[in-house]
Formats: C-alpha cells, structure tokens, sequence
C-alpha cells in the first residue's frame, strides 16, 4: 500500500488550487490590525496611525530598556524622572505615527535641501513642538493603541 496525503483525508476537499496572492491581498494583510484616527489640537488636525512591527523593532532597538522601565508608570511620573529619554521617545514615536498635519506630510512644512532619513527630520521638527502637544499627542497614540488591541483580540476570538 502506498501511503499518499489522500490517503488520511485531503486538506483541500474541494481539490481547488489555492489562489496566488495579488498585490490587494498582501496589503490587506500588511494592514490587518492597523488603526488610523485624527485628533485636532488648536487648529491643528493631525492624523496618526498605530504602528507596524518594523517600526516598533527599530523603537526598541533604540529604547527597549527605557520601554521596560517605563512599563505600567503614569506618563507624568515618567516625565519628571526621565524626561530627557522619554521626549527622545516619544518624539520617535510620534515620528512614525504621525501621517500628516492638515492633510500634509510634517516634513512638508520644512523646507530643505538636506537628503537624509525621513524619519530623523520628523523627530527633529516634533522635538521642537510644545510639551503639552507632545503630551497630548502621545495620550492618544496611546488610547489608539488601546483600541487597536482591543478590536484585533475581539477579531482573533471569533
């Protein structure tokens, strides 16, 4: 007897042929689980997303140990004993979450000639914002990443 994958049963009872993945499906799966919302600050209408695995391993890389020791600490307290590293943070963060500011990228607003990383220009105009602004910015990243979580766990449980 020769024992074949049929013989057990077939994982594909239909005997269909799984369908190539199109470019539509792998950024629907690129953007499984990713949550956008605005939140208007004076005048100001930003627009922030949660952030990608890529995005958060090159945040850790740079502030895992303040991460950990940050974890579960009202942000005031973090703040005033840390707040040197926790704007640096936070300004990172922000840098990757913010999409735009009035329906324009951040880094439209500064005009230069410089080429160099997006993402370091970024942090460098949100270091100059206002602490309150950067402090609200971050309570409602965080509040997003809150309901992100909450909605993808709902998801998973189905």
């Amino acid at each position: 007897m020769t024992i074949t994958h049929d013989t057990f049963g077939s994982s594909n009872p239909n005997k269909k042929e799984p369908q190539p993945m199109t470019r539509g499906d792998l950024f629907q799966l690129l953007e499984l689980g990713r949550l956008e919302n605005e939140i208007k600050i004076g005048q100001i209408l930003f627009k922030m997303k949660t952030l990608s695995a890529i995005e958060l391993s090159s945040i850790y890389k740079e502030f895992g140990e303040d991460l950990t020791e940050m974890e579960g600490k009202d942000l005031s307290e973090v703040f005033v004993t840390k707040n040197s590293r926790y704007l640096k943070l936070s300004s990172t963060i922000l840098a990757y979450s913010i999409i735009s500011v009035n329906d324009a990228p951040l880094e439209s607003f500064v005009d230069t000639d410089e080429e160099g990383d997006i993402v370091t220009l970024k942090k460098n105009i949100i270091a100059n914002f206002q602490w309150p602004v950067i402090h609200s910015l971050m309570e409602f990243y965080n509040n997003l990443i809150g309901k992100a979580n909450a909605e993808f766990g709902e998801e998973l449980k189905k």
